[in-house]
């Protein structure tokens, strides 16, 4: 972890303060600086690799690496923990791992090549689960498990399904960058277990996922709205789902 002794929180020049006003501060105020939006557990062992990609922070809150306690806790694996500081879909990239989709995607090549590996899967959830689908495809890896994904982020399909989520974040991404990414239904997924998993109560999920059913994935519902992955994490799918895909 990095702490800054010198960090601009909208307009509020914060040098040199304690650790507890800085803990205040970074619950309260998001942040214009930030530490890399990734980080790597491994070992020398032979065994299943986990990349798990980060969401939408919500608001105030600056995002987090997501899966990272559950995982670590209940899973012997690797593991590549990447979020989106930028909040943009991954189109800006990661801290320290590249400025847009196709550096991050090589970036993470070259760290998978240097870790013993015996499988790789994505993981994530909403713009997490997005970029699960994203990656996973570009990686060519062994299982996607994608939770209320979405699978497509152009403004005309958005408009048709009445997608009005994120609309701020959106407008940013529909101004500044290519739409090569924006229908993940132009992507491959041959010769990969992918999973895409949403809940019963959200409308728009739903359709996001069944966009993907001529890809061939394993689509599947549970009680729930957007946020279903913690459901299942609560009642033990989670863990069932997850083993099923990296053994």
């Amino acid at each position: 972890m990095c702490y800054y002794k010198n960090v601009l929180y909208r307009g509020l020049s914060v040098v040199g303060k304690s650790n507890l006003f800085t803990k205040f501060i970074n619950k309260f105020i998001k942040t214009l600086e930030t530490e890399e939006d990734y980080l790597i557990d491994s070992n020398d062992e032979i065994k299943p690799l986990i990349i798990a990609f980060g969401g939408i922070s919500g608001g105030i809150y600056q995002p987090v690496f997501e899966f990272k306690n559950f995982l670590q806790k209940n899973v012997d694996c690797h593991f590549i923990f990447v979020k989106d500081t930028n909040q943009c879909w991954y189109h800006k990239g990661a801290i320290g791992l590249g400025n847009d989709i196709e550096t991050v995607s090589h970036n993470l090549k070259n760290i998978i090549n240097t870790i013993n590996y015996s499988k790789v899967v994505t993981i994530g959830g909403s713009m997490g689960g997005f970029a699960a689908l994203l990656f996973g495809s570009l990686l060519s890896v062994d299982g996607i498990i994608s939770f209320s994904p979405q699978t497509f982020i152009d403004k005309e399909s958005r408009k048709l399904y009445g997608d009005d989520r994120w609309s701020k974040q959106m407008k940013y991404v529909h101004k500044n960058f290519n739409r090569i990414f924006f229908d993940l239904s132009n992507l491959k997924f041959n010769n990969i277990k992918v999973y895409s998993i949403y809940g019963k109560e959200d409308r728009l999920d739903k359709i996001h996922s069944e966009k993907l059913r001529s890809k061939g994935i394993n689509i599947s519902s549970y009680s729930g709205g957007h946020n279903v992955v913690k459901t299942i994490r609560d009642n033990g799918e989670l863990i069932k789902i997850i083993n099923d895909c990296i053994f």
